[in-house]
């Protein structure tokens, strides 16, 4: 009898287990799943540490925006209660870094840059590889009379919509366009083969960002004089490109024949893009015109 009673009074006086919690997460661009490994849990309470939660045992949860958050989360058990921690790094995507993403209401404003970086900015031929053959260099613009063009502004939201905001009733424009659409604004600078032209932003325009090859029918001699020129499709790979809606640029206005750039590199400060520039002005075929010569490789900064 006596031995009974000890044996219940130590099935009563066992301790319960404190819970036990690790945070194990799997990060698929913005959304991340969490798969905690726990024991003697009844209760889960998350904070994603960006103002969401959650009591759900394994939730996904999609961050808006890229950065570093510190997630918590709190269990509780017949035994008691704990919390832990574990940091989540976001990386920004080419969308958010060229948008300012979703939280940016007034979407991310770029302007030309006015300084130089050896080996990304100049112009080249029109190759996938997209070598640089003419160097640029610093205030090129001031250079050759067209300074005020580094005000243009190009905004783009994160719905897609996109906005081009001329600065002087101007825009920089291909020498070859303006003077062949009579929208030049002085004389044509046909050594960066460039001018001023007028432009009247469409009301509305959009953008898209595309990953896919494309080809370009292009004249692969910048400095082609033939009448016909000689010109080729050269096939694009590997590139992070931007597509433009009808009548919408961005940088240097020119021929509606290519309606995309190329995104060589970009970061939440600075974006090295690779434009198509129509440079052959010989002959009166309006097709051979407007038929890209140049890449034409820029730096553009935050405004």
């Amino acid at each position: 009898m006596i031995t009974a009673i000890f044996a219940v009074m130590g099935v009563s006086c066992k301790k319960t287990p404190a819970p036990t919690a690790e945070i194990f997460a799997t990060i698929d661009s913005y959304t991340v799943t969490f798969n905690p490994t726990v024991s003697d849990v009844k209760t889960y309470d998350w904070d994603f540490g960006d103002g969401e939660k959650s009591t759900e045992a394994a939730p996904v949860h999609t961050y808006k925006k890229s950065g570093t958050y510190t997630v918590r989360l709190t269990v509780k058990g017949d035994g008691g209660e704990i919390s832990v921690t574990k940091d989540i790094t976001i990386a920004a995507s080419v969308e958010e870094m060229l948008t300012g993403g979703p939280s940016a209401v007034n979407g991310k404003t770029w302007v030309l840059s006015t300084s130089y970086t050896a080996g990304q900015d100049g112009g080249g031929p029109v190759q996938n590889a997209m070598p640089i053959t003419i160097p640029s260099a610093e205030n090129v613009l001031d250079l050759f009379g067209l300074g005020e063009e580094y005000d243009n502004e190009f905004t783009f939201f994160s719905d897609g919509s996109y906005k081009m905001t001329p600065k002087n009733g101007k825009v920089l424009a291909g020498a070859v366009y303006g003077v062949a659409t009579g929208t030049i604004s002085g004389d044509p600078v046909y050594e960066i083969g460039m001018c001023a032209a007028t432009f009247d932003p469409p009301a509305t325009a959009t953008w898209s960002l595309g990953t896919t090859d494309f080809i370009v029918d292009a004249i692969t001699d910048p400095d082609e004089t033939n009448v016909p020129p000689v010109h080729a499709d050269v096939t694009f790979t590997g590139k992070t490109w931007v597509k433009l809606s009808a009548g919408a640029y961005f940088g240097v206005l020119d021929f509606p024949t290519i309606d995309r750039f190329i995104i060589k590199s970009i970061t939440p400060s600075k974006m090295t893009v690779a434009l198509f520039l129509c440079g052959y002005g010989y002959g009166d075929d309006p097709e051979m015109i407007m038929l890209p010569t140049n890449l034409i490789q820029l730096t553009y900064v935050p405004k």
